[in-house]
């Protein structure tokens, strides 16, 4: 039997999607982030991150995913296994960083920032009410500073709710990605694609994943991958907090972590993984997707 790699994990992910040769399947995912047609975008997408080799991938423990450039604006794609507090500083510290001309020592020129959209697809259930979440910059009195940062949280774990109510296409939309991205087989993910795109788009996807996922270095890669993730989560969360607390972020990030991310965590992958066990899905695969422990699972059931 061939082994799969699921298309979240960040060593498939990001080598297919800073290869061109895909660009058309990712221009699909873009254009469902931003919101727009995917003919608005098609020929105007540039890929700005560096293209992967075995080498690089090696390195690429503090490289962006995916990044592009569409009109002018800046599109950041990540793709998070553990979720917690601390992203949401990380990520917005980080954007501040890197498309804030002025930045310096937590500071910087609003005015003077270019536009960038970041889009985080989380694993972990988080959020019990939705699947999409924006963040931008306000001041203390929740007046809004910019409009040009934007920091968007996709909960990839409620696509699987059957009692969710989809806000709109592009919600739903989204969702048919989510459960691709999380896709155990070449056949789900083909058929949550083909909802979004062409089959033969789907199908030339799903014959990269696997010819990636048996490839032995690949393989070594994954596990690498792994490795680091849990190396880095802690460092990550005190890196995020200090540099995006401490450092004049909070203000753009207090609400968010008022609406639902300090309370509903834990509730919010209960319910999750209740929903999936109704749908009598596969234990392991709920267990990836909610991090919740099998024999938890399993005491969910009785």
């Amino acid at each position: 039997m061939k082994r799969y790699i699921p298309l979240y994990k960040d060593v498939i992910f990001t080598m297919i999607f800073n290869d061109e040769r895909y660009l058309d399947i990712l221009t699909n995912l873009v254009a469902l982030c931003l919101d727009v047609g995917y003919d608005d975008i098609k020929d105007s997408i540039e890929l700005m991150s560096r293209i992967p080799t075995i080498e690089t991938l090696k390195e690429a423990r503090s490289e962006v995913d995916v990044m592009a450039k569409i009109n002018g604006k800046w599109v950041d794609i990540e793709i998070n296994t553990k979720f917690n507090e601390g992203i949401i500083a990380r990520n917005v510290n980080y954007i501040s960083k890197r498309f804030g001309k002025n930045y310096t020592k937590g500071e910087m020129d609003l005015r003077d920032i270019e536009d960038a959209y970041q889009f985080n697809f989380n694993k972990d259930a988080y959020n019990k009410d939705h699947l999409i979440e924006r963040y931008r910059y306000l001041n203390d009195n929740g007046r809004l500073l910019t409009d040009k940062v934007q920091v968007t949280l996709i909960d990839m774990a409620k696509s699987f709710d059957p009692c969710y109510t989809y806000v709109n296409k592009r919600e739903e939309q989204l969702a048919h990605w989510c459960r691709a991205l999380l896709a155990s087989d070449s056949q789900t993910l083909i058929k949550e694609l083909s909802m979004v795109m062409e089959k033969r788009l789907a199908e030339k996807l799903a014959n990269r994943i696997e010819e990636l996922s048996n490839d032995n270095e690949i393989i070594g890669l994954d596990s690498d991958y792994n490795k680091y993730q849990l190396e880095g989560y802690a460092d990550g969360v005190d890196t995020g907090i200090k540099e995006g607390f401490e450092q004049g972020i909070e203000q753009g990030i207090e609400q968010g972590i008022e609406q639902g991310i300090e309370q509903g965590i834990e509730q919010g992958r209960i319910e999750t993984a209740k929903a999936m066990l109704a749908k009598n899905m596969d234990i392991n695969l709920i267990s990836e997707v909610t991090s919740i422990p099998i024999s938890k699972l399993k005491d969910l059931q009785l």
